[in-house]
Order: structure tokens, then C-alpha cells, then sequence
């Protein structure tokens, strides 16, 4: 199989990493479906429909969203700001 690659941030890891994304070989799929008398069209479509829907994986934990920023976050959502208290 085929494979793009490109760098992006991955939120699940907090880095930026390798995201892949598969190609499908449809020639293949193809052969497959008329040598079986379509009963591969089953297992083609399920393939096609999981490259559409989650067409990037992190290569490293998996996950399916990469994010294409700069730099990262340096502070979670929701955390507390210290704050500062006036003497008077």
C-alpha cells in the first residue's frame, strides 16, 4: 500500500508527529470484486468509507485529528492563571 506522509501537531501525544494516510489501491479492489462475483464490494466499501472518515492517523498513538499549528499550546484549556494580588 501506498502512504502520505506529513508533520503535524498531535493533541493526544502534545507534540508535533508523523501523521499517514493510506492510498487505496482501487485496481486491486476491483480484480477482487470481479473474481469473487462481487462479494468483495463488501470489504471495498468498508475501506473506502474508513479512508473518508479518518483519512489521517498519527503514527505514533493513532489518533485521527492532526492539528496544523505553528506552535503548540503552552497552557491547557480550563487551567487556572495565577493571580496576582494588589498590596494595600
Amino acid at each position: 500500500m501506498k502512504k502520505d506522509t506529513i508533520r503535524a501537531y498531535c493533541p493526544s501525544c502534545r507534540h508535533h508527529q508523523t501523521f499517514v494516510r493510506v492510498k487505496t489501491n482501487h485496481w486491486a479492489h476491483l480484480a477482487l470484486s470481479v473474481l469473487t462475483c462481487g462479494l468483495w464490494l463488501v470489504s471495498w466499501g468498508a475501506v473506502c468509507l474508513g479512508v473518508l472518515l479518518r483519512p489521517w492517523r498519527c503514527e505514533h498513538c493513532g489518533w485521527h485529528k492532526p492539528e496544523f499549528r505553528v506552535h503548540p499550546p503552552t497552557a491547557e484549556k480550563g487551567a487556572e492563571q495565577p493571580q496576582h494580588e494588589d498590596a494595600a
